[in-house]
């Protein structure tokens, strides 16, 4: 299992995740909301990427 270590993916997903893919199932998460983030936060990770 790999998770940021920023802690920006909840911790509190492992089990359920986990769960599923036990289950048989691939498994994968994405956030669909990003509350409380400035629009820095937002644009610095992909910005970092561009080389």
């Amino acid at each position: 299992m790999v998770i940021d270590a920023n802690l920006q993916d909840p911790p509190e997903w492992i089990p359920s995740l986990l769960e599923r893919w036990r289950e048989g199932y691939v498994v994968y998460a994405t956030r669909t909301a990003r509350e409380g983030e400035t629009a820095f936060q937002r644009g610095a990770p992909p910005a970092a990427r561009r080389r």
